[in-house]
C-alpha cells in the first residue's frame, strides 16, 4: 500500500507540474533497456533524432539531454582520475600581482 501511494504522489505532482506549464526533466528515469539501446546507437554512431525514434517514449531533447549527461560524468570521473592518479600536476592561476604603478607617479619617491 505505501508503494502505491508513493507512485500515486508521485504521479499527481507530475500531473500538477505539467498543469503549470513546468515539465520536471530531473524526474526522467531511463531503465537499463534504455541506457543499453543508447550505447548501441551511439557505438554505431547514430544521430539522437534517430536514436529517439529507436526509444517509443523518449524525445529527441530528452536524448540529447541524457548525452550531454553522460558525457560529463563521463568527464568528470576522467578529471577525478586523473587528479588522483598524478600529485605533481602544476596548478593554475595568474601567479602574484605585479607591484603597483603609483610609484611611478611621485617623482623622487624614496620607499
Amino acid at each position: 500500500p505505501a508503494a502505491a501511494s508513493s507512485a500515486t504522489a508521485t504521479a499527481a505532482a507530475a500531473a500538477a507540474a505539467d498543469v503549470k506549464g513546468k515539465k520536471d526533466n530531473a524526474r526522467i528515469a531511463w531503465t537499463p533497456e534504455e541506457q543499453s539501446i543508447v550505447e548501441r546507437a551511439v557505438s554505431e554512431k547514430k544521430v539522437p533524432y534517430a536514436i529517439a525514434k529507436l526509444l517509443k517514449n523518449k524525445t529527441e531533447a530528452q536524448v540529447k539531454a541524457f548525452l550531454k549527461n553522460q558525457a560529463k560524468t563521463t568527464e568528470q570521473e576522467e578529471a577525478l582520475a586523473d587528479d588522483l592518479g598524478s600529485p605533481s600536476k602544476k596548478r593554475g592561476g595568474r601567479g602574484r600581482k605585479p607591484p603597483t604603478t603609483a610609484m611611478n607617479t611621485v617623482p623622487k619617491a624614496n620607499l
